[in-house]
């Protein structure tokens, strides 16, 4: 089973990113874990190094995405990280 941490405050943005998670499972036969966090601080203060791979929004209250990566590189640095947003500014 592939163990996933997502991190991301917008529920439609949430929405998108686990249905394509589910199509992933579909496609490859294969179960997927996912674990939801809504901001950075709740992800990085219960992290637990059980995660194959983390999907990380940047903009978010309390502890924005660039911060919360930081930390989780202290905590665990050879998890596989991928940001995710919204924004255009950040995309490039």
């Amino acid at each position: 089973m592939l163990r996933i941490a997502i991190v991301e405050d917008e529920k439609d943005s949430l929405d998108r990113l686990t249905g394509l998670i589910k199509r992933y499972e579909k496609a490859r036969g294969c179960e997927c874990g996912v674990s939801v966090f809504g901001d950075g601080m709740n992800f990085v203060s219960d992290y637990c190094r059980v995660y194959d791979v983390v999907f990380m929004d940047i903009e978010m209250p309390f502890l924005d995405g660039m911060h919360a990566a930081r930390k989780l590189r202290e905590l665990d640095p050879s998890v596989m990280l991928v940001f995710v947003t919204r924004l255009a500014s950040y995309a490039l």
